[in-house]
């Protein structure tokens, strides 16, 4: 059985990519994996190196060109959440234009994400929505913004397993334009979020195991996002994010990423791990400036207790939010 993946990316992520996908045919020997990858001006020694990656594990590699795209997002001038992340990501969106037809279902990844376990429950899984998603661990006050009302179940859109009759059927009645042009706080993600609010399969955090997961004690990040038990995760299904993640996403955080050389995620040595062994090994961590209030949020990561740590985040987040 073939189980389609696509990735986005221009030439800033294609070594991250790579990376991903090392991972994954790694754990996944099992599984004839073919690769989509949405090109947004990868430059051609990525490139050889991507499908000399794919061909190694026997996996089918399809290329798309979309650089058109990206010049069309980029003159919109839209704003973008994360820090160095690229426009690219908004290529997305774009999925029912660009991928055949003849695909039922794909599993969208983004770039910084490492697959640590098998994905074959995903390949066999029966979506009968359009998307199988992971809620967003994040505070509330991100989530239920006033251009978000009505949404439950907030997603994270690094991570997306898609229907992708159901995914063609919606987006082909939506006006893609007029939702870009209203700059959202998570560009895209609010507007996937908008769009398949009812039409979605929530799915284990395991298959998208985001920074907060990893920082801090399910109990305490419970607390920390100021939601129930059972509103966000489970306590013991957020312990298994914490611990035995399939699907691990360096969302950007004040700990850092794993190819910066002063990030101090929990988990960095996993990335580093693949890194060490791709065929970017040679290519240099990069050195994050980090800004006064990061240097001070790594320190109180570091010396103070969790919960006292997490109270002072949440703090600080929240006065970040009403000056959006």
């Amino acid at each position: 059985m073939e189980f389609h993946v696509v990735y986005i990316s221009d030439d800033n992520f294609a070594s991250k990519l790579g990376i991903s996908l090392l991972s994954m045919f790694e754990h996944n020997l099992d599984l004839q994996i073919v690769v989509h990858i949405l090109d947004m001006g990868i430059d051609a020694l990525n490139k050889k190196r991507l499908q000399r990656l794919c061909a190694n594990y026997s996996a089918k590699c399809i290329w798309y060109e979309a650089v058109d795209i990206k010049i069309q997002l980029e003159k919109m001038k839209l704003h973008m959440p994360v820090e160095n992340n690229s426009i690219a990501t908004l290529g997305r969106l774009f999925l029912p234009e660009i991928l055949p037809s003849d695909i039922d279902k794909v599993l969208y990844l983004d770039c910084d994400t490492i697959i640590e376990g098998s994905l074959k429950d995903l390949a066999k899984l029966k979506l009968d929505c359009a998307l199988g998603v992971v809620k967003d661990v994040n505070y509330s006050f991100f989530k239920k913004r006033p251009e978000l009302n009505g949404i439950n179940d907030y997603f994270n859109a690094g991570v997306i397993l898609i229907n992708m009759e159901q995914y063609r059927l919606t987006m082909g009645m939506q006006n893609l334009k007029e939702y870009i042009k209203k700059d959202y706080l998570f560009a895209d993600q609010d507007i996937l979020n908008i769009i398949f609010k009812n039409n979605k399969k929530i799915l284990s955090p395991v298959y998208n195991s985001v920074n907060r997961v990893r920082m801090v004690s399910p109990s305490c990040l419970l607390r920390w996002m100021g939601e129930d038990e059972g509103e966000l995760y489970s306590i013991k299904k957020l312990m298994e994010a914490h611990t035995s993640p399939i699907i691990i996403h360096y969302t950007s955080s004040v700990l850092g990423r794993p190819w910066e050389v002063n990030c101090i995620d929990p988990k960095v040595s996993t990335w580093r791990n693949v890194y060490s062994r791709s065929p970017w090994s040679e290519e240099k961590l990069t050195m994050k400036q980090l800004s006064k209030s990061n240097k001070i949020g790594r320190m109180l990561y570091r010396i103070l207790p969790e919960r006292m740590f997490c109270a002072i985040d949440y703090a600080f987040a929240k006065k970040k939010c009403s000056n959006l």
